[in-house]
């Protein structure tokens, strides 16, 4: 193990990413911040070295010679890392290292609204979890996951690129499988999936207007599916999907969402008041039929007006969450007034 052991101190420290570039010091994300490591400046020697430590001599060398890889494994017994490498100037290597922990919590501990809850338990339409990156999306998601898995009997198939969490089987029955590995891409592992007898399928994430028509297409058929994507709330979202599209099918697209969403769920990070560490801020829209009116007319503009109202439907925007929690003093105003 080469010294210092810079992903130990990560995972020691709390971190959730880990930077390893030649010409750079050694970065860690720590609740949301990039803080240097280290005044050591790595060199090519320092990357492969970590290289061949995290991802093996053949796994490593594969890595070398193309643009950029992703891969995860375990590390310890307590912990999983998703390895990404890529190149920069002059073909210098990099490795951004996401540290996940093994144990998947509980939506409890996350803070899941008790509606999103209610939304994976109906088994049918579309749930997306969307946020920027870093913001948890992924924890989210296998919370979910392990809720169902835990509390029902099903058979649900999960597409990912790379796999991070790993599900055990309790009263369900999980089949994992990894985008480039196991299936050609998300469309195509997400097709081949309606032939596996699923109640529940997770797609890692919707990148193209393709793998968000056969999401769509999915939920036809009477599944959950569950799903990522990068937006920045809900409303951004709706509209993100319906503008994977061109002009001509979007009339469609936003008929077969009215009927088929069953809601959206947006989450950010932010720094808890007192201690370290951060806490979890969602919004939550629920596909009800005033929403599904609007989505078909395209009035997406006043979907927020209609969270602003829907508590009774479980909805709320994230104004109206991080008022709430301001109050319980959990988090600073600071805080808040930086990101909104």
């Amino acid at each position: 193990m080469p010294e210092p052991n810079w992903l130990s101190a990560a995972i020691r420290l709390g971190a959730s990413d880990l930077h390893l570039s030649v010409g750079h010091r050694p970065y860690i994300r720590l609740d949301g911040r990039l803080c240097a490591m280290s005044d050591e400046v790595l060199t090519a020697d320092d990357i492969n070295v970590w290289g061949i430590v995290m991802l093996g001599e053949r796994a490593w060398e594969r890595a070398r010679v193309r643009e950029e890889t992703d891969a995860s494994t375990e590390w310890d017994e307590v912990t999983r890392i998703r390895v990404h490498t890529f190149r920069k100037g002059a073909g210098k290597l990099a490795i951004s290292v996401r540290i996940l922990p093994t144990l998947i919590p509980t939506p409890e501990s996350i803070g899941i609204p008790r509606t999103v809850l209610q939304l994976c338990e109906r088994m049918h339409g579309l749930l997306l979890v969307v946020g920027p990156t870093g913001a948890g999306k992924t924890t989210t998601v296998a919370s979910l996951v392990h809720h169902l898995n835990t509390h029902h009997t099903l058979r649900i198939i999960t597409l990912e690129d790379p796999i991070e969490y790993q599900h055990s089987p309790w009263r369900s029955m999980i089949e994992q499988r990894e985008v480039g590995c196991d299936t050609a891409g998300f469309e195509r592992g997400l097709y081949a999936a309606l032939r596996q007898d699923p109640d529940c399928l997770v797609v890692g994430e919707l990148r193209d207007r393709e793998t968000i028509h056969t999401a769509i297409r999915a939920a036809e058929t009477g599944r959950l599916v569950l799903a990522t994507m990068h937006a920045a709330d809900t409303v951004s979202a709706v509209y993100r999907l319906i503008d994977a599209f061109p002009a001509e099918q979007q009339s469609y697209i936003r008929m077969q969402l009215s009927e088929q969403l069953a809601g959206v769920v947006a989450q950010r990070l932010l720094p808890r008041r007192e201690g370290s560490g951060r806490l979890a801020v969602f919004e939550v829209l629920v596909n009800t039929p005033a929403a599904a009116n609007l989505i078909r007319s395209g009035q997406l503009h006043q979907l927020s007006s209609l969270m602003q109202t829907g508590a009774v439907w479980g909805m709320q925007t994230f104004k109206q969450e991080t008022d709430r929690l301001l109050q319980l003093e959990k988090i600073a105003a600071g805080a808040v007034e930086s990101w909104m």
